[in-house]
């Protein structure tokens, strides 16, 4: 094209401004800095050659008695603002001597370059709001581990009653298995309580947001709660839970000086005292016994990796066990 037309408007539009008058046209930018301007040449202007973003008669290359805070950010940078007043202050370089006592001012190429988002430990606090067990249960997947366990598995899955925190913890070889796994809590605590899960809250992954899934959820009446997306901090309970999990697992094996392919049993059984452990919800209850209504006994506990000795029943002589000990 060797013609291309340019519109008054856009350019209103945009952001820049417009001066009119006596067979010329002015145009400025967003600061209102000149740009260009154009000759009237019968019911048009006629723009001639290519205009610059920025041309001579800009401040950007003149040297000025009296700078700018906003110029002199832009030249130095972007750094920020209060800094660049300091360092005119007590003349740390030499320069910006002269530069004006404006107020900090706000750039948009800033806000926009550096933006980050508020954390949410400072706008969001979890509240326990569930009044019976199984109100809400909370749904995490961990893994996959660096070493495979003895079974060979590399997940578990995780499930937390809201009201009790009691938790269970299911050992599996790969992500599909978490829907099987959900269902076998379902039967399993809707059996024991003799009562429904009303809600199931979750992240974002697809081992939980798969139709299948959902499908089940829906025909059952179970709400399904999910997290915002790059937010798992809204699934904190779960998340902080295989976190403390893993941490405790790894005491476990080191103390014990198991290999790490036993962290799959170093989970069960720190799941086990967990939740014959006092939580700062229901203290001076215990998840158990709140879950249960009984007062737990942890007489039979023992450190983990304790020599212990398996009796085996190898054969029946008379109708007498002839027992082995190992």
């Amino acid at each position: 094209m060797r013609r291309n037309l340019i519109c008054g408007a856009q350019i209103d539009i945009v952001g820049n401004y417009i001066e009119w008058g006596r067979d010329k046209m002015i145009i400025y930018n967003s600061r209102k800095e000149y740009m260009f301007s154009v000759n009237r040449v019968d019911k048009l202007y006629i723009v001639y050659g290519y205009p610059t973003k920025y041309e001579a008669k800009f401040k950007e290359v003149a040297l000025i008695s009296n700078l700018k805070l906003d110029f002199v950010h832009r030249r130095f940078c972007h750094v920020n603002m209060p800094l660049i007043q300091s360092m005119s202050k007590n003349n740390s370089v030499k320069g910006i001597e002269h530069l004006s006592k404006s107020k900090v001012e706000n750039c948009v190429n800033c806000k926009i370059a550096k933006s980050t988002r508020s954390s949410l430990k400072k706008n969001y606090t979890y509240r326990r709001t569930t009044q019976r067990c199984l109100d809400r249960v909370h749904c995490d997947l961990w893994g996959p581990a660096p070493v495979t366990s003895i079974g060979g598995n590399r997940y578990f899955s995780s499930i937390i009653d809201d009201y009790s925190r009691k938790v269970d913890v299911y050992i599996i070889k790969s992500k599909d298995q978490v829907f099987d796994c959900f269902k076998k809590y379902l039967a399993k605590v809707e059996r024991e309580l003799n009562s429904k899960i009303k809600c199931m809250r979750s992240d974002n992954g697809l081992e939980f947001c798969h139709k299948e899934f959902e499908n089940f959820l829906t025909k059952l009446g179970i709400k399904m709660e999910r997290t915002s997306l790059y937010t798992p901090e809204q699934n904190g309970i779960a998340e902080k839970f295989n976190r403390t999990a893993m941490d405790g697992v790894r005491a476990m094996l080191h103390d014990s000086g198991l290999q790490p392919k036993f962290w799959a049993e170093a989970l069960l059984t720190f799941v086990h005292a967990e939740n014959r452990c006092e939580h700062k919800l229901t203290s001076p209850l215990t998840p158990i016994e709140i879950w249960s209504g009984f007062k737990p006994s942890v007489r039979h506990f023992r450190i983990f990796g304790s020599l212990a000795y398996v009796i085996y029943m190898i054969r029946r002589i008379n109708n007498h066990v002839s027992l082995l000990s190992v």
